[in-house]
């Protein structure tokens, strides 16, 4: 697993890097994250704060796949991108042997639901 945040100087330019997420994926469903690592058969979806019970985020990205590293067997993929204001959380989790799909998607929603509640009480310090 691994997790990271931007801090952005204004909504419009996190959002910006929100849409930049989505569209990746759309146009290339295949990347090369270093010359031995593979992730195919990408999806990603887009969910604005209220649509699909969505509630934890002003906007949020989740893309799905495959992951291979120097052909071992594929594993599965995510990777959680959400915005709450001028901040961008991301946390991607790549699956292993005896993982199921669930786990890893717990996994990762709750480090994303961490992070996002960090920031939120940041944000609301200011």
């Amino acid at each position: 697993m691994t997790a990271a945040a931007t801090v952005h100087a204004s909504v419009l330019g996190a959002d910006e890097q929100l849409s930049t997420t989505l569209g990746e994926v759309l146009r290339c469903p295949e990347r090369r994250p270093r010359s031995n690592e593979r992730i195919t058969g990408l999806m990603s979806l887009g969910t604005p704060f209220g649509a699909r019970e969505q509630e934890y985020a002003d906007d949020s990205v989740l893309e799905a796949g495959q992951f291979t590293e120097d052909g071992a067997a594929a594993q599965q993929y995510f990777w959680m991108v959400a915005r709450l204001d001028t901040v961008v959380g991301a946390v991607s989790v790549t699956g292993g042997v005896g993982h199921t799909q669930e786990e890893l998607q717990q996994l990762g929603g709750k480090a994303m639901a961490q992070m996002l509640t960090r920031v939120e009480q940041r944000l609301k310090g200011k």
